[in-house]
């Protein structure tokens, strides 16, 4: 079926975001075909539906933006926000984990999947960010700060804590899971079920190489489809 949006003769919609009101306009043709929950609101009978307009006081309306650019685009890539300096990666894996919130919150799967498909990549591909040693190389981690917003604005099962866990377990493989591990990764105390998927991983079948084949022998668009089958 085809995804073509089209725009003759569309009405737009209204959204205003974040304390200090920032108001958005988008073709509601755009906003309908990909969020069901927007479409729900803006043609039922109450204000939304009857003024055309959405009031989100708690939303960022940077990331808002982003999140419209994603919807209009049909698509997501982590490029759009890095600029390609090693600081500024840590904001990029945030920015993901709140746009995949966002998608999440008004039901955008194909937006959730390309995030989590981007992350996925993003680990295979090692580029600049925060890094552990992993067999003699240098491996990106999402940082605490990310890891904690995830796991505060998901729910358990989220294919989002799946990608970050399985992210963790892999570049954790050089370690046992005792002391050793834990002087790596102490942080990982303070955020418990994060510390839980991730030793839930180390723990299942073989830990060390057949984790590592499974993981970098996956295909993008196959690894999305295991994890958002797993939820």
């Amino acid at each position: 079926m085809s995804t073509t949006m089209r725009f003759t003769n569309t009405s737009f919609v209204t959204f205003i975001v974040g304390k200090d009101r920032t108001t958005f306009q988008a073709h509601e043709s755009v906003i309908f075909q990909k969020s069901p929950v927007f479409r729900t609101a803006f043609n039922s009978m109450f204000k939304e539906g009857r003024e055309r307009t959405m009031t989100l006081p708690d939303e960022d309306p940077e990331c808002f933006n982003s999140f419209l650019e994603c919807l209009y685009k049909e698509y997501f890539d982590y490029h759009m926000l890095f600029s390609g300096n090693t600081e500024d990666m840590q904001n990029c894996l945030m920015r993901c984990a709140q746009l995949f919130v966002l998608a999440d919150k008004y039901d955008v799967e194909s937006l959730k999947a390309n995030i989590c498909g981007n992350l996925f990549s993003l680990a295979k591909r090692q580029p600049h960010g925060n890094y552990v040693r992993h067999h003699g190389i240098e491996v990106l981690l999402p940082s605490s700060e990310v890891i904690a917003y995830i796991y505060d604005h998901t729910n358990r099962g989220s294919p989002l804590r799946k990608t970050v866990a399985d992210w963790y377990a892999w570049a954790s493989q050089p370690y046992e899971f005792d002391e050793r591990f834990g002087s790596h990764f102490e942080w990982l105390y303070d955020i418990p079920d994060f510390g839980v998927d991730v030793a839930l991983m180390l723990r299942s079948g073989d830990r060390s190489d057949g984790f590592l084949r499974e993981f970098f022998g996956m295909e993008e668009e196959d690894y999305c489809k295991s994890i958002f089958k797993e939820a």
